[in-house]
């Protein structure tokens, strides 16, 4: 009896794979996600409409977990894979290399003042909130390579981690059977979109000048709850591949360049491990 062997199955032509780095729904003074954080990640889910396969990764955060389920749980979507964790997303990246000890800016200083702010009079609680998420994000990431104490990482080592994640999900996109619709969803802290979008995202305003990710977050001053960058990889068939990213339904630039190096620093073990 003669068998016929199974053909190759064609890969990377016309792919489409989007990934949404996203920040975690609003939570309560303890941590957790709260009810209006669980219904509004339900309606982001819905905005994003149809969605044919689905793969989530997260913090272990349950917050953050519990986000990406509701978020899923609001969109349309035909096949969805297990959820999963990854480092790059998870708030121990947030610990300086090297140490088990908690971050102390963020368990002191960050825990601290957000704490003083949910005391506030409730007709100015929200804008107190709000400001001390931006002084937060602010002092952080002025820190650019350094470290503000020996307990918590550098923004820029943050980005190097991250960079590695996206890098192998854009990657990912050859190597998907031709035709596929993917979406991933990755749901993580405020600090690890902002460490991306600093080192690696541009603008491009209409008279043709380059606004930096420095001078992006320096206008945005945090991230909001849900707020995600939407990368868009699309391959033709031809194999031709291009990425685009959305911020908030506006185009920015995501610099491939910077975030292979950033990237590859990551993966040589070549990140600042010298706090100061």
């Amino acid at each position: 009896m003669n068998f016929e062997k199974p053909k190759n199955i064609e890969k990377g032509r016309n792919i489409d794979l989007t990934i949404h780095l996203m920040r975690h729904g609003k939570k309560r003074p303890d941590g957790n996600l709260s009810e209006t954080g669980a219904r509004e990640a339900q309606e982001r889910g819905a905005e994003m409409g149809v969605m044919k396969n689905v793969k989530a990764y997260t913090s272990r955060v349950p917050r953050v977990v519990e986000t990406a389920q509701a978020v899923q749980q609001g969109a349309e979507i035909y096949n969805k894979f297990n959820q999963r964790n990854r480092s790059a997303l998870s708030d121990t990246l947030l610990r300086a290399p090297g140490t088990d000890q908690p971050p102390r800016f963020f368990k002191e200083t960050i825990l601290k003042r957000l704490a003083d702010a949910h005391t506030a009079p409730e007709n100015n609680r929200e804008q107190r909130i709000r400001e001390a998420e931006h002084q937060n994000m602010q002092e952080w990431l002025s820190h650019d390579d350094d470290f503000i104490d020996e307990t918590t990482n550098s923004p820029k080592n943050v980005a190097r981690a991250v960079a590695h994640l996206l890098v192998r999900q854009i990657d990912m996109s050859e190597h998907l059977k031709s035709g596929s619709d993917v979406d991933l969803l990755d749901v993580t802290h405020e600090f690890m979109l902002a460490a991306i979008i600093r080192y690696a995202v541009k603008k491009q305003n209409e008279d043709g000048s380059t606004v930096s990710g420095e001078e992006i977050m320096r206008e945005k001053q945090s991230i909001d709850y849900l707020e995600s960058l939407d990368i868009e990889v699309h391959i033709d068939e031809n194999g031709k591949k291009t990425v685009s990213l959305e911020i908030n339904g506006e185009p920015y630039i995501l610099d491939m360049d910077t975030l292979r190096i950033l990237s590859d620093e990551y993966k040589e073990g070549n990140i600042n491990t010298q706090s100061n």
